[in-house]
Formats: C-alpha cells, structure tokens, sequence
C-alpha cells in the first residue's frame, strides 16, 4: 500500500496532512497521503500507484491534488501560494498531478521562499495529499494572530464566494473580518451570517488546541 489514510509522523506525510488527520474533523472528505518516501529512489513505482488510485477513487468524483511537505503549516512557515495545488482534478489526471505537486517544491519560485526563510533546500521531503473536492459555497484563510500587525488579540479572517484558491495565490482580495473583543469588523462585502463566523471561530480553536 503506497497511499496512507491514517496519522503517520510528519516526516512521511508532511505537516498539512498530519494536522488535517490529526484533527479528525467529522463530516470532511477522506483524505490519502502519498508519502514524501514515495519520490525517494527506487521505492517511485508509478504502475503500482496508479492502481491503487483506480481502486481507491472515482471516475464520477473530482479531488483536490495539494502539497504537505514536511516543514509546511509549521508554526513559522506556511508555504501559501508556493508549491502548486490541483482543484477539480479528475481521476485519470491524479496520478500526473502528484507527480507535478511534487516538482513544485524544486521550483526557482519554492526555492527562493526557502532561501528567504532560512530553511534548507538539501533535503526537502514533500508528501502530496489526494481529497475529494467540495464544491464550497465560500472559502477562505483564518489567522488566529492578525499578520499585518501581529496583535495576537485580533483574528483576521479572509473569504471569498466559491473556491479559495484566488485567495491563497493572492489574485483576489476577498471581504475580511478582524474579530476581537470588541466585536467584528468587516472590510468589503460583509458576505458571511454571524453563525457561520462563529462556526469558523470554534474551528480555529480545535486547530490551535492540535498544535
């Protein structure tokens, strides 16, 4: 078995997956691991993996094809926008994008954000996670710290309509929340129901309380 569906260490399955398995979020589409010691030498077996994608999806469902690398979602170091992501991918096509999520972390570009960040390019180990798309009426990017200002008292929360992926490669704005204690505040269109950000909230904390 190539893929893994359960919490192994970060050094197989990168920080991305680990955390979203480790959380075990109910209701949330099942997720595979290709592991980063998949793409180390002789244990690449593309036959062998392209048949336990037939086996494990659908020819009637489209997946999300993204990046887990080791040191990606780590507590100072994100990669957003970075290494590339694959949305409404095919099952016939899974197996080229892991291949090309894979690349992604060898890029000038992935190179470069190493290079500013003070992490090594010597030994880079990414995993590739596979997921069932959702077809999200709204998608976005929470930072329980505010980014611009790093006041830890204030979350910032950026949506758009639709798919987030305008948002994480910076081409759309979206509307943003900042939260505090003193309420919220609401630059662009005010587009989410006080419910759904207090849903969002109490997410953030579950994710904090993993870390």
């Amino acid at each position: 078995m190539i893929l893994i569906n359960t919490v192994a260490p970060v050094a197989e399955i990168g920080g991305k997956a680990y955390h979203l398995l480790s959380m075990g979020i109910k209701n949330t589409p099942a997720l595979y691991v290709c592991p980063s010691s998949y793409f180390i030498g002789a244990n690449r077996d593309d036959v062998r993996l392209a048949a336990e994608i037939d086996r494990l999806f659908s020819d009637k469902k489209l997946y999300a094809v993204r990046s887990s690398a080791v040191d990606e979602d780590s507590s100072a170091d994100s990669f957003a926008g970075v290494h590339e992501s694959y949305l409404n991918v095919k099952k016939a096509d899974i197996l080229r994008r892991i291949n090309d999520v894979h690349a992604s972390a060898f890029t000038p570009k992935a190179l470069a954000y190493r290079a500013a960040r003070g992490l090594s390019a010597a030994d880079i180990r990414i995993a590739v996670v596979i997921q069932e798309m959702v077809q999200a009426e709204y998608a976005g990017v929470i930072n329980t710290i505010n980014p611009v200002t790093d006041n830890p008292d204030e979350t910032v929360i950026s949506v758009v309509r639709g798919l987030g992926d305008k948002i994480v490669d910076g081409s759309a704005d979206g509307s943003t929340y900042v939260i505090d204690s003193r309420g919220v505040r609401v630059q662009g269109e005010d587009i989410l129901s006080r419910r759904a950000l207090k849903r969002i909230l109490t997410l953030a904390v579950t994710v904090l309380n993993e870390e």
